[in-house]
């Protein structure tokens, strides 16, 4: 197991979503224990104070943001604050999801409660993506991700594939198009 001190994200600004509790909480906690900068985003406000003040208590340098993620505006608002105040981001870990407690047989769920559970657990991905990819590629930085989408800004042959971590400690998982540039390494096996 990888250690905080076989490692270090010194240096580095994760923002996590849904980081107030759970598996959130457990990604964002981890890499403020590898010394990343981590941006807890939550729409709960309580939950993350409570977060902050853990990891905090632990040594771990912390933000709060509440934003509801399946809204477009608040993501967006977001983004432009750390954009004008030269926050730059490495590493962005889109972690919500919810079932709603939707739990019942397929064909019972209206089509609205599909688009809501679509919208929490897959298009949230595409606007946080869309909003903070622009921050890391505009200052050179970082890997996105749903568990990191990797080089989104340059797709021109669309080509998806899956890449292992990188040397360099950025990329944990690429499932992105497909892109030329600086550390592209498309011509990897993989």
């Amino acid at each position: 197991m990888l250690k905080p001190e076989d490692m270090s994200l010194a240096g580095k600004i994760a923002l996590v979503t849904g980081a107030g509790r759970g598996i959130g909480f457990a990604i964002a906690e981890t890499l403020a224990n590898f010394s990343a900068e981590v941006l807890l985003i939550d729409k709960d406000a309580a939950l993350l104070q409570s977060a902050a003040e853990k990891i905090s208590a632990a040594g771990g340098q912390v933000a709060i943001h509440c934003v509801d993620v399946t809204d477009s505006g608040e993501v967006t608002d977001l983004a432009r604050q750390l954009s004008d105040g030269g926050k730059g981001l490495d590493i962005l870990v889109n972690n919500v999801g919810d079932h709603l407690n939707l739990i019942k047989p397929f064909l019972d769920t209206s089509e609205e409660e599909w688009d809501a559970i679509y919208d929490i657990n897959l298009k949230h991905v595409f606007r946080c993506v869309r909003a903070f990819a622009p921050i890391m590629r505009d200052a050179g930085r970082g890997g996105t991700g749903h568990s990191h989408l990797r080089h989104l800004w340059r797709n021109e042959d669309r080509d998806i594939r899956f890449r292992a971590q990188h040397g360099d400690g950025t990329g944990a998982l690429s499932h992105s198009h497909q892109c030329g540039g600086p550390g592209d390494h498309r011509n990897r096996a993989g």
